[in-house]
């Protein structure tokens, strides 16, 4: 009877951590900060351990055998430190308020489950794909738990040889099964980071792209605070394309694209709009700050020294800057900051032009960005 009680919980429990599975491919999709993520993973493996403790096999001596420690140790495994402290304490504390003759004794095992499970992921887990028998070692590892049984001397050992196979078997299959789906899981999710990466890329630069660019422009609507932007364009780049030839044209583009990143604080957005043109998107920046950072970034690419076949190419820039509340629309920000882009270009190039300290700033050439069509030409 005990051993027929045991497979049907085992098999339950299971069924659980598929569940639990599924769970953590969605939370695992979110783009949430991966701390974060992993404590939720771990809120969930710990809600799974609590359901396969509601219905656990009872031992003759009151200890209650189920999947709660299994659950906690893949926690730790697949869903890193945070995981494995919340599914752990929930598990534990759950486990304590249950009581009965072995709560204390589950619940420390329940911790070293967890701790087996951080061991596996630390020393033993590949860094390339998962495979079989890779998971095979992490269900071996797992059920290493049964062994804080030995503590109650006599009955421990009985517990152990009894209970041990079962859950060493479950443990494995559990292992593999579910360890590979997760795996896949992982895998696909990284994949579609990949292509979504590359989707607001500029693949010359590897500066982010208009599109991402857009997208920073309209995230400055969910806060009133000021921003700035900055509109680059280099100056006479036609006539480096036509000098030196278009490959030497890209290297100048990668190595202002290199120097504007370098010249630029961590939250801050530089993207390259297309051709010679980039722009830079500076959250919670007043104008006197927006101004000093557009000199800095000028500066900067005056001073690049970009040898290419033994010539050394010179390349400066004209910077158009707008300071708005983030409340304002994407386009007349950006049209701000254009025209003072051409207001820089019309007053001789190499410099910094504020869109605040001008009378006019329409636009003396395209259309903002959201608008502009493709190709549409510039001034160099």
């Amino acid at each position: 009877m005990i051993d027929t009680d045991i497979f049907l919980v085992l098999v339950n429990g299971i069924g659980l951590m598929g569940l639990v599975a599924i769970a953590f491919g969605i939370v695992e999709r979110l783009s949430w900060p991966r701390q974060l993520r992993s404590a939720c993973q771990g809120l969930i493996f710990g809600a799974g351990a609590m359901l396969a403790m509601l219905s656990p096999a009872e031992m003759p001596n009151g200890v209650l055998i189920d999947m709660r420690a299994i659950i906690v140790a893949f926690a730790a495994a697949f869903g890193g430190w945070p995981a494995a402290v919340f599914a752990g304490v929930l598990a534990a504390l759950f486990r304590l308020w249950i009581g009965g003759a072995g709560a204390t004794l589950g619940a420390f095992g329940i911790v070293v489950a967890a701790g087996l499970g951080l061991a596996w992921r630390r020393w033993l887990r590949p860094k390339g794909r998962l495979k079989a028998q890779h998971l095979t070692v992490l269900g071996v590892v797992a059920s290493l738990y049964l062994l804080v049984g030995f503590v109650q001397g006599m009955s421990g050992w009985t517990l152990v040889l009894i209970v041990a196979p079962y859950i060493l078997v479950a443990s494995v299959f559990a292992s593999v099964v579910l360890g590979l789906f997760l795996d896949r899981e992982l895998n696909q999710i990284a994949r579609e980071e990949h292509w979504k990466t590359r989707a607001l890329t500029d693949p010359l630069t590897a500066l982010p792209n208009r599109r991402a660019f857009e997208r920073g422009m309209a995230l400055l609507r969910l806060t009133r605070n000021e921003a700035a932007l900055l509109i680059i364009d280099l100056d006479h780049f036609k006539d480096i394309n036509d000098t030196h030839g278009h490959a030497a044209g890209d290297y100048v583009l990668q190595r202002v694209a290199l120097a504007l990143r370098t010249h630029v604080r961590q939250r801050d957005l530089v993207a390259r709009l297309g051709g010679e043109e980039m722009a830079v998107l500076l959250p919670d920046t007043n104008l006197a700050r927006a101004r000093q950072i557009a000199g800095r970034l000028r500066r900067a690419v005056e001073n690049l020294q970009i040898e290419w076949d033994g010539p050394v190419i010179g390349v400066t820039a004209s910077i158009g800057v707008a300071v708005n509340r983030g409340d304002v629309p994407a386009v007349q920000m950006f049209a701000r900051a254009d025209g003072a882009l051409y207001a820089a270009k019309r007053d001789g190039r190499n410099r910094v032009s504020v869109a605040e300290e001008m009378r006019d700033v329409t636009p003396i050439g395209p259309l903002p960005v959201s608008a502009r069509p493709r190709g549409a030409p510039r001034v160099a």
